[in-house]
């Protein structure tokens, strides 16, 4: 489970750690996660910050461009213990992140 804060509110999320995501915004170099764009509160994807978007390849192969926004923090609950990451950039993605349909944020691997 991990969670995502921004201007005083949270969401909870279930959350994956994907050993498979490498992926870092160009700019920064911070990991960047994956969370699903419908998990999200409309409000917030009008109001967070965008940090531009990041290169990425599509489970089906496919060249394509991911929107990189910014929360204030995220807590990741790990066996046991809290990971705070602050200002984390997340990517929006569209549609289910993974087969299992209960999945919302793909955690980068860096995370780990």
């Amino acid at each position: 489970m991990a969670e995502l804060w921004y201007r005083g509110e949270k969401i909870s999320l279930n959350a994956y750690c994907d050993s498979g995501n490498l992926l870092r915004h160009p700019d920064s170099g911070r990991p960047v996660s994956i969370v699903e764009r419908s998990a999200l509160p409309e409000l917030w994807i009008r109001q967070l910050p965008p940090v531009g978007t990041i290169p990425c390849r599509t489970v089906s192969d496919e060249n394509a461009r991911m929107e990189v926004i910014a929360f204030d923090r995220m807590y990741i609950y790990l066996r046991g213990r809290i990971k705070e990451i602050r200002a984390p950039e997340i990517g929006l993605g569209d549609g289910c992140l993974m087969q299992v349909p209960d999945v919302q944020l793909l955690l980068n691997a860096a995370y780990l």
